[in-house]
């Protein structure tokens, strides 16, 4: 009797260990020290999205990116303390280390192999520090509208995102700085906020209308605790590029309020990279030109 139980324990356990693997997933799950929000979509390879932000969530990826699921299993996750996952955490976890470790968390929750992962804007600062912590567990590498890798390129952005603001965009931004929804921290009124500044980052303006964003329950406090992030008060990663053998993809639109010198030095500074710029979109490529996006992503990742 007692083997026949140890053997449907074995059996449930394997099982149970496949299915997480397999499995479909939304939802709160506990790794790492606090509740992440999680979504995959699809099987096959597994790719994950690294958001941008930080203290924004994973939603802006869809539903454009979901074509790929045809082919991959598409794994989205808010990060820590961002999007819908848990504001309950430690001061001193708010960190670059917490947030990477994460990643590595999840990939070993789903029970994955290797995984490619795709990064957006902040994002990519995740990415590499994970390329760099752990090389073993990284297939390929999408670095889609990066931010400059150190911080000699902060007074160009600046200067590019401050030519960008016309007199029309100054007016409607205070518009709703000056609205009671504002003052009364209305939700709506933060994400208005948002999307404005946003639609500086497109080639067309109307493209904005294709943007699945929104602020969640919970965002202010969650956006308090942001503050508090640390590891990347001074940081340069051009220097240590060169150790990450895998191969690598920079995607860029043309529009974007983004240095290009910084991007070009990526690639330079990187062993197995290549840029692709895409014209007719700015820093939100995947919903402008979703065609030519999707397609790039596929033929780096079957090639």
């Amino acid at each position: 009797m007692k083997s026949r139980l140890f053997l449907a324990v074995v059996v449930f356990l394997a099982i149970n260990s496949c299915n997480r693997s397999a499995q479909q997933i939304e939802g709160l799950i506990k790794i790492n020290g606090t509740e992440l929000y999680v979504k995959t979509i699809g099987t096959g390879e597994p790719i994950v999205f690294i958001h941008g932000g930080p203290g924004l969530g994973f939603d802006y990826f869809l539903p454009q990116m979901e074509e790929l699921s045809e082919d991959y299993r598409l794994i989205f996750f808010d990060q820590r303390i961002s999007g819908r996952s848990s504001a309950n955490v430690s001061q001193d976890s708010i960190s670059l280390d917490y947030f990477v470790s994460d990643i590595e968390a999840l990939r070993v929750y789903l029970k994955l192999g290797e995984i490619n992962v795709l990064a957006h804007s902040w994002g990519n600062l995740l990415a590499i520090e994970y390329a760099l912590k752990y090389p073993t567990k990284l297939g390929k590498i999408i670095l889609s509208n990066p931010v400059p890798f150190s911080k000699e390129f902060d007074e160009e952005v600046r200067l590019l995102q401050q030519m960008a603001m016309d007199s029309s965009f100054m007016a409607n931004r205070a518009g709703i700085m000056n609205s009671e929804a504002f003052a009364q921290r209305e939700r709506s009124a933060f994400e208005e906020l948002f999307l404005l500044s946003f639609s500086l980052s497109y080639y067309d303006k109307a493209n904005m209308n294709e943007m699945n964003f929104k602020l969640f329950e919970g965002f202010f406090e969650r956006n308090s605790k942001m503050q508090y992030f640390s590891g990347l008060e001074e940081f340069d990663y051009y220097p240590r590029l060169s150790q990450i053998e895998n191969s690598v993809l920079l995607i860029r639109g043309e529009y974007d309020l983004s240095a290009r010198n910084a991007d070009v030095k990526t690639i330079d500074s990187l062993g197995n990279a290549r840029l692709v710029e895409m014209k007719f979109s700015g820093h939100f490529p995947f919903i402008e030109q979703q065609v030519e996006y999707i397609w790039e992503v596929k033929n780096f990742l079957e090639n």
